[in-house]
């Protein structure tokens, strides 16, 4: 819907509230000076901050742009919702085009958070609670509203939806709604599955609130009743952010994986004791650094307890794994069929029950460059394949189940990437701090998998990651066939 010729069809006010609400926008953007709110870098979902001033003043009316739009929502069949931000009905879609092309960035702070829970130290938008770090919790982003989203044609938003309602936060339109929780994945992670929509049209733009199964709704409503939302008095065209329809068209895209690979392209694959050169991923102004390291996995253990493990560095999603006797437990796992999430829910038609197995590899990093290497990055990924012929295939346990499309499990166990790993540089981040010419640093790293899948056992050690699917960085270096 075009929002065209407002001026014109305001209302008349009053001279004394005309000259108050004047005071008030002139004393908001006196006082408008905020820190600017950045965003993580290659997030999971990425999204720009987006905002626009709303309220005009011209002679005897006033555009009081916060009346006009309306939070709408529908159901699509069963499960699914339909939501947008439209123009109420007294507003003039004729004449003059009042959008204006140049919207102001915001800046948002959390004024209330739970006990335990602390801001993400990349300012991603991300807050946790400290026992599980990057995990549940709530995360949010931001994104424009619509200019032709009307009543009659809303987006749909949302799927497998169990609970919806409208709700006010402070004096903000908002929806509130509830998902089903088992399409999260495995144990360990923390299903955010519950979610807020609060328009702020005086800004042209909705914020999107992921809510973990950690978080409580009414904590989540008194983290959402205390965020400081402000322009930054900085402003980028409008035509360079998402708006609210491209958003929803994002959710469930992704590129196209690479499930299937070819001898040639599997000719760099190592056995355990070969060295190879890759080159240093660095957290520095040096970046990449070629050709600088030969990596080495000198070794891989099984074992059946934790006494392979430093109890200070396994976190509790690790701990949980085993028994009080130190022995790893087994794992239930759980077939689901995905349903459309707007007729149907996905449905749960098989479990299996298998044993779980630690992984440990000992892994070399020698500097074979002049130089010293800064905060190197390491990275593992436990991966399975299988091989048919001359070709390679990334193992998907559902897969193996033909009426199953995914699973999820009552513990850890399965492929991806590590669990555990014993260099803690940089803030107990996965790097080693500093690697001087010739030096060899020797790392652990260690994955509980299912019993049943070490005959489908590869390691990757490229830094760009690639768990579930073949990566050309990881072909390049090559995979460490590792089956037992």
């Amino acid at each position: 819907m075009r929002l065209e010729n407002l001026k014109n069809e305001a209302p008349v006010m009053p001279d004394d509230m005309r000259k108050m609400v004047e005071q008030q926008v002139k004393q908001q953007i006196e006082n408008n000076q905020i820190e600017t709110y950045r965003r993580k870098r290659a997030s999971w979902k990425k999204m720009a901050a987006i905002a626009l001033v709303a309220v005009m003043a011209v002679g005897t009316t006033v555009f009081a742009g916060v009346q006009y739009y309306q939070l709408k929502m529908e159901k699509e069949g069963q499960y699914g919702l339909k939501a947008g931000v439209v123009a109420g009905e007294d507003v003039s879609t004729e004449g003059e085009d009042v959008i204006p092309e140049e919207i102001p960035t915001l800046s948002i702070k959390a004024g209330y958070l739970p006990e335990g829970m602390v801001e993400a130290d990349d300012e991603s938008g991300k807050y946790y609670y400290a026992a599980t770090p990057y995990q549940g919790g709530v995360s949010m982003d931001i994104f424009a509203m619509d200019q032709e989203i009307s009543a009659e044609n809303l987006v749909l938003s949302d799927t497998h939806v169990t609970d919806a309602e409208h709700i006010s936060v402070g004096d903000k339109q908002a929806i509130y709604l509830e998902r089903t929780a088992q399409i999260s994945g495995n144990a360990g992670s923390v299903a955010f599955n519950k979610k807020l929509y609060v328009v702020y049209p005086e800004y042209w733009q909705v914020l999107e609130i992921f809510v973990g199964a950690d978080v409580t709704k009414e904590e989540a409503m008194k983290i959402v009743e205390n965020l400081e939302v402000t322009a930054t008095g900085e402003s980028k065209p409008l035509s360079e952010y998402l708006t609210w329809s491209a958003r929803m068209q994002q959710e469930g895209q992704g590129e196209e994986s690479k499930l299937t690979a070819t001898a040639e392209e599997m000719k760099q694959t190592h056995k355990v004791g070969d060295a190879f050169t890759v080159s240093a991923d660095t957290d520095s102004e040096a970046g990449i650094i070629a050709d600088a390291i030969s990596v080495r996995v000198a070794n891989v253990q099984m074992a059946d307890d934790n006494s392979l493990l430093d109890a200070a560095l396994a976190d509790e999603d690790v701990q949980a794994a085993f028994d009080q006797d130190g022995k790893l437990v087994a794992n239930e796992i759980t077939y689901y069929k995905a349903g459309d999430g707007i007729d149907s829910l996905d449905e749960a038609v098989d479990t299996k029950t298998v044993n779980q197995k630690l992984v440990y590899a000992t892994v070399e990093y020698t500097n074979t460059s002049d130089q010293e290497l800064d905060n190197v990055l390491l990275f593992a990924s436990f991966v399975g394949m299988t091989q048919d012929g001359d070709g390679y295939t990334f193992y998907d346990r559902a897969r193996s189940n033909s009426d199953a499309d995914y699973v999820s499990s009552s513990s850890i166990g399965g492929l991806g990437e590590m669990d555990y790993y014993d260099i803690r540089g940089n803030g107990n981040k996965n790097y080693i701090s500093a690697l001087q010419p010739g030096e060899t640093v020797t790392v652990h790293f260690a994955k509980v998998v299912n019993e049943d899948e070490l005959d489908k056992l590869y390691l990757s050690l490229d830094t760009a990651g690639g768990s579930y699917a073949f990566m050309d960085s990881a072909l390049q270096m090559g995979y460490v066939d590792i089956r037992q």
